[in-house]
């Protein structure tokens, strides 16, 4: 399980905990963050030699 599936896991747990199972959770989207020019060029690098014609 990946870390934020992990970090989800255990807040949507301590909701549940702290609500009796009677409470109510939703999110909804705000934005996207810029991503650092030196990572985007590593994922881009990265997906580049990985594709397979």
């Amino acid at each position: 399980m990946s870390a934020c599936k992990n970090i989800w896991a255990h807040i949507f747990s301590s909701l549940r905990t702290m609500t009796l199972v009677r409470g109510q959770f939703s999110m909804l989207f705000k934005n996207y963050m810029p991503c650092p020019n030196n990572v985007a060029e590593g994922v881009i690098e990265k997906v580049k030699a990985d594709k397979v014609i």
